[in-house]
């Protein structure tokens, strides 16, 4: 539960039943007015059965200078349904929205788990989500070298630790720009290598090793990108939506991003959940900013308060 108080606060909750229908968007339109009429930012918990990407892209052409934040929800019963909640109705398929606007600018941080280790390279040859070619060579013999570059005493890395990271050009790789993707499998006669995503043309793929050293670098530079950035504003609250492979889970304890966020803001108080992928703003087509769901990452935004609203500017 996160309470909020400031001069000027605007909210409103939401549910949409149906994430994949071209109707959901204009659906949670007329739900919630507010977001076309002040930026805030829009709070997003979905279900997973029903999570649709071009339900991102119809919010991106519509709110262009509204950040869309959030998670995709667990399941907590045999059945696999989640339960989402807004303003005390209930669904078990769809998704939940929070408007916040007002005297409150969002800033937002995404750090990852998984750090490209491999050189970025074009996808040049595709069937769906079968990568057939990587820089015009067989994607299989791409990864095999990548496997065997990273060899170490004891042999070549568990395959379990590897992921392939995606984003638009070489520079979004160095940026942290880019999502992470499961290897769901590599044909050996064919040399295909599937993952969890239909790629794109012109995109580019590395692949990575998921590590509790670089989630702990990537979260704490993105705290220091984001307390840096905080010039004419006071961060009044803050909420974070967490991968639920990250936590106890990844660091061997509990509370390690946690511990981190309040040492850069001791006072700040801060909300937020575990889910299994992530939804944040990222870089695509032609430099536009749209939300993007992300995996092994935590999605971080700082509610701040304009200091010329607080006379003090």
């Amino acid at each position: 539960m996160l309470l909020i108080s400031a001069d000027r606060v605007t909210s409103g909750a939401a549910l949409i039943p149906q994430l994949d229908s071209p109707d959901a968007v204009g659906q949670l339109r007329s739900e919630l007015p507010s977001l076309y009429r002040e930026r805030g930012t829009l709070f997003v918990v979905a279900d997973p059965k029903s999570l649709h990407p071009e339900f991102f892209d119809r919010l991106a052409r519509m709110l262009t200078d509204t950040p869309v934040v959030g998670a995709v929800a667990g399941w907590c019963t045999p059945d696999q349904t989640a339960t989402l909640i807004a303003d005390a109705d209930i669904i078990t398929r769809g998704g939940a929205a929070i408007h916040i606007a007002g005297n409150l600018e969002p800033s937002v941080g995404v750090a990852q788990a998984v750090i490209p280790e491999s050189d970025p390279l074009p996808i040049t040859q595709y069937r769906g989500n079968v990568i057939r070619e990587i820089d015009s060579k067989p994607a299989g013999d791409v990864l095999t070298d990548y496997l065997e570059n990273r060899r170490g005493p004891s042999g070549p890395a568990e395959s379990s630790d590897i992921y392939c990271t995606i984003a638009d050009s070489r520079n979004d790789f160095e940026n942290g720009r880019y999502i992470v993707r499961n290897i769901l499998g590599v044909d050996m006669d064919s040399r295909e290598v599937t993952i969890a995503e239909i790629p794109r043309e012109g995109q580019n793929i590395a692949f990575g090793k998921r590590s509790a050293k670089n989630s702990r670098r990537s979260f704490r530079q993105m705290l220091e990108r984001l307390s840096g950035g905080l010039s004419a504003k006071v961060p009044r609250a803050a909420v974070i939506f967490n991968c639920c492979a990250r936590g106890q889970v990844l660091y061997g304890r509990p509370h390690v991003d946690l511990d981190a966020f309040h040492e850069f803001f001791p006072d700040l108080p801060i909300a937020g959940l575990f889910g299994f992928a992530e939804i944040g703003p990222i870089f695509w087509d032609g430099r536009k900013i749209k939300p993007a769901i992300f995996n092994h990452t935590a999605v971080l935004t700082l509610l701040n308060e304009p200091m010329e609203a607080l006379g003090t500017a």
